[in-house]
């Protein structure tokens, strides 16, 4: 068997995480295979917004519904602000290619995740 697919059957989630820090270098290797996920439309709908502050992620947690495992997080990557634009600027009825492009721009940035989470992965991230 590969070496990534080992690695993605052995993947667990993991919702506790060790406070010690990541590197900004190690940070952006991991976005940079991110990055080359595919993409529907070649829109690359997403951003990634990196959240690194403990103030800042006790906060994140408290908006995402109380997610306690948010908080403790030495660094916390989302994509949020494009969809969030995105429903803000559709109030109305959405015609059909907006539907489209808001379900393509969902699925994209779960691909981008997954790249990501299996970049992380693979520099021993994320492991217990």
């Amino acid at each position: 068997m590969s070496e990534v697919l080992s690695q993605m059957n052995e993947h667990r989630s993991v919702r506790v995480f060790k406070p010690d820090p990541v590197a900004d270098a190690l940070i952006e290797e991991i976005l940079e295979g991110a990055r080359k996920a595919p993409t529907s439309h070649h829109l690359q709908p997403y951003s990634v917004i990196r959240v690194k502050g403990p103030a800042k992620r006790r906060r994140l947690a408290e908006l995402a519904g109380g997610q306690q495992y948010v908080a403790p997080a030495s660094v916390f990557l989302i994509d949020y602000y494009k969809h969030h634009m995105l429903a803000n600027r559709y109030e109305t009825p959405l015609h059909l290619q907006e539907i489209d492009n808001l379900l393509v721009g969902a699925l994209d940035t779960g691909i981008i995740a997954e790249n990501a989470l299996l970049a992380a992965q693979s520099k021993g991230l994320g492991r217990k």
